[in-house]
């Protein structure tokens, strides 16, 4: 994804709460040169799954390949994301996510957007996902 490429980890710790610092390019404005709603949402969901990818492992919203190596098996069911004032082309973004909850089938992740230089909240967001490694088939009736 060539418009994510400045999405930047600047902080990660094992209980899953990450930062992130974000380049808003023209790539991801709309025609009035700011952070189009869309783009929130991806910068949310891209952000939110990394954090998880953190705090997985085999067994745990993760399913082992080979000998030490592990997919993430999460999904997302619910992105609900609100965007409070806009984020200007070539302004820097700080993207915080903090797990909500999480247990062995289901998450809820909290994301915020600052403006790195003004620190005001730019969009906030709740990531509801679900382990699809725990998720067992219904019966075909």
């Amino acid at each position: 994804m060539e418009a994510l490429k400045n999405i930047r980890c600047i902080y990660a710790n094992e209980g899953g709460r990450v930062k992130f610092e974000v380049q808003v390019s023209e790539n991801l404005c709309n025609a009035r040169k700011v952070l189009h709603g869309s783009a929130a949402v991806l910068i949310f969901d891209m952000c939110s799954s990394a954090a998880m990818v953190v705090i997985s492992r085999p067994g745990f919203w993760a399913i082992g390949h080979g000998s030490n190596k592990a997919q993430f098996v999460g999904v997302s069911r619910n992105l609900n994301t609100t965007v409070v004032r806009p984020a200007l082309i070539g302004s820097s973004v700080c993207v915080t996510v903090s797990p909500l909850h999480i247990s062995a089938r289901n998450a809820l992740l909290q994301c915020t957007m600052h403006d790195k230089t003004s620190r005001k909240l730019l969009g906030h967001g709740l990531h509801d996902m679900v382990n699809l490694a725990t998720t067992s088939r219904a019966p075909k009736l």
